[in-house]
């Protein structure tokens, strides 16, 4: 596991990278924590990403989006920005670009009503 700052509109997140054990090229998934928007950590969803990575021997990509609370509105286009940076950085991060995946926690499920 490791952790790499990208850039994004109006700043730069964390993405912390799982690599199974292999050698690659392995399919990829972005994984998009749940919380609404407004909570949530790498280090919350730690424990369920390296369990995907190592079950599914993928490559997981999980993303540290700005929060609601940061008053920043750029929470979508971040994960899409993880996405365009993880298919760009392919070949570094042993990923077949033609399998990548997107998914995660939902963050409907998690909000407060």
């Amino acid at each position: 596991m490791v952790d790499r700052r990208i850039a994004v509109a109006g700043g730069e997140i964390t993405v912390r990278i799982y690599t199974p054990v292999g050698s690659g090229s392995f399919p990829a998934h972005l994984y998009i924590h749940g919380g609404g928007f407004w909570i949530g950590t790498l280090d919350q969803f730690d424990a369920g990403c390296r369990w995907l990575c190592a079950g599914a021997e993928c490559v997981v990509v999980s993303v540290d989006y700005r929060l609601r609370r940061a008053q920043v509105p750029h929470r979508p286009e971040d994960c899409y920005a993880a996405l365009l940076w993880t298919v760009a950085h392919a070949a570094e991060l042993r990923i077949d670009p033609s399998r990548v995946s997107v998914g995660g926690g939902s963050a409907e499920a998690i909000s407060p009503r």
